[in-house]
């Protein structure tokens, strides 16, 4: 499969064909986490999805399995990444009603061993453009993923919205579901994908329910036209 190029998605501030915009990751000791120079086109990994599923898969790279992705229980309430090489637990993601939904690193992941709650480390954001976005806080700074009408999940460094380092690939009858990352990302990539999870299965539940209110609404036209 070809390299997939991160997609502009301001053309009126394209750089030149030679050129593209790609984000630099800072040392802890520098002002500002991220910024955006120009240079060469950058590489990408595409994170192929055994199956079109958020919750129960396995996830490829290169054809190779990386994570497996797991939720037992039925409702649905945790999910965990494991190394698919070696089983270790590399996030855990539990999701509650009530009581507050954490995600667990461990020391596997790359970011080290950490516990966070899922509100803190990604919020919501209520205003800042169309479309719903989450601001995720990570150990090299901060990001954004947003709802996008071409990407659908994309994610942004908060500095820079105009150019995604991270997106969906959506299932078609050629191209398998999928996530594509810059290289640059792969110091926080464990953080790109549990995010990602959690996103994607808000959107379906989301969608879910729009689909089952819509097919209500017209039973009850139907229902209603024949009385």
């Amino acid at each position: 499969m070809k390299a997939s190029q991160p997609p502009s998605l301001n053309r009126s501030t394209s750089p030149p064909h030679n050129l593209t915009m790609t984000t630099t990751f800072l040392s802890p000791m520098e002002s500002n986490p991220s910024q955006i120079t120009l240079v060469a086109p950058e590489s990408t990994s595409t994170l192929i999805f055994s199956k079109p599923s958020a919750l129960n898969t396995i996830l490829l790279l290169n054809g190779r399995p990386l994570y497996k992705i797991a939720t037992v229980d039925a409702a649905a309430e945790r999910t965990t990444i494991a190394d698919a090489a070696t089983g270790e637990m590399v996030v855990t993601i539990q999701r509650r009603d009530v009581l507050p939904s954490w995600v667990t690193f461990s020391e596997r992941s790359v970011t080290g061993a950490r516990k966070v709650k899922l509100r803190e480390w990604l919020k919501e954001q209520e205003e800042g453009g169309p479309g719903a976005q989450w601001k995720m806080e990570t150990v090299v700074g901060n990001f954004v993923w947003r709802v996008d009408e071409l990407l659908r999940l994309a994610l942004h460094p908060e500095s820079n919205l105009d150019r995604p380092i991270a997106w969906a690939q959506a299932q078609t009858d050629v191209d398998p579901f999928a996530l594509i990352a810059t290289r640059a990302t792969d110091p926080f990539r464990e953080e790109i994908v549990a995010s990602f999870l959690i996103l994607e299965h808000r959107i379906r539940m989301e969608e879910k329910k729009a689909y089952l209110k819509e097919r209500r609404f017209y039973r009850t036209r139907i229902a209603t036209k024949l009385v």
